[in-house]
């Protein structure tokens, strides 16, 4: 694993396994911190990442990327595989992200079935841009917080999530920048997937009680899809709109939309009634395409 700023390694806590006293030590410590157990100015030094900027050779390559330190990468994994369960039970049934066995392939294959069971179905798919930069912290710790079992880690969650955090990002010639993030999650964390997913569950849910029968939503981390007749596109598509990107979770998204019929209806303008600036943008990120 990448070290963080502090330069721990994966290498380093190898040695700790030679020596059962030492062993021990790092269990305490790991434990006090993942019950925030520990001074602030701790917490702090702990909450710091190395930003990996999307700039290769002056050209852009992706969002960039947090490595935080790897004692909290270790905890925090250890947090998220022992509430993986109730994570993935809260976020049920529309989030498949969080499942261990089925994934992306039981929302593909969720997907085959029912647009062969209904030729004129339409797969509504939005894509989240930067989705785990731009989810609003508190939507994240308020489901946390609300997710009982799993809200035993709050504290520790609240250490790098509650104030805003302070990332180093080193320019090509080596100097270091303070880079400060108040929104949103780090890429590397482990227990973003979770806490991503418990943040988005309730504009989930609400688009989900907003659909009409035989209408059926699924979500894989940002991505989300609604298998729906075409003439309700146009509706869903701004209840997504809605409770998405105006709700506090992700602002930008790609939209795609495919129909499973040989001879597809046309399909609504999904950047109408916007303003000129929300229009254009839309309509670079959006593709039509039929299967």
């Amino acid at each position: 694993a990448a070290p963080g700023p502090s330069g721990l390694t994966a290498e380093t806590l190898r040695l700790i396994l030679d020596e059962e006293s030492i062993t021990n030590n790092f269990v305490a410590v790991a434990t006090r911190l993942a019950q925030a157990n520990i001074p602030p100015a701790i917490s702090a030094a702990l909450g710091l990442g190395r930003l990996v900027s999307g700039l290769v050779k002056t050209k852009w390559s992706g969002p960039g990327i947090v490595v935080g330190d790897l004692l909290r990468r270790v905890v925090a994994r250890s947090l998220a595989q022992h509430h993986a369960h109730t994570f993935q039970q809260a976020c049920s049934p529309h989030q498949y992200a969080l499942s261990t066995r089925a994934g992306s392939e039981a929302v593909v294959h969720a997907i085959t079935s029912l647009t062969e069971l209904e030729p004129t179905s339409t797969i509504l798919s939005i894509d989240g841009i930067g989705a785990y930069d731009t989810i609003a912290r508190a939507s994240m710790l308020q489901a946390l917080a609300e997710v009982e079992g799993a809200n035993t880690c709050l504290p520790f969650v609240r250490q790098f999530y509650a104030t805003t955090s302070t990332y180093i990002w080193h320019d090509h010639s080596g100097q270091p920048h303070e880079v400060l993030q108040a929104e949103g999650g780090e890429q590397g964390d482990p227990l973003m997937p979770a806490l991503f997913s418990l943040g988005q569950r309730a504009a989930l849910q609400t688009v989900h009680s907003n659909l009409q029968p035989g209408e059926t939503l699924f979500a894989f981390l940002d991505d989300v899809y609604v298998v729906l007749p075409p003439h309700r596109v146009r509706p869903v598509y701004d209840l997504l709109q809605h409770h998405l990107f105006a709700h506090p979770t992700q602002r930008r998204q790609n939209t795609c939309l495919e129909s499973s019929k040989p001879n597809p209806p046309k399909h609504p303008d999904l950047g109408a009634g916007r303003s000129e600036e929300h229009t254009s943008e839309l309509q670079s990120r959006e593709t039509i395409s039929y299967a």
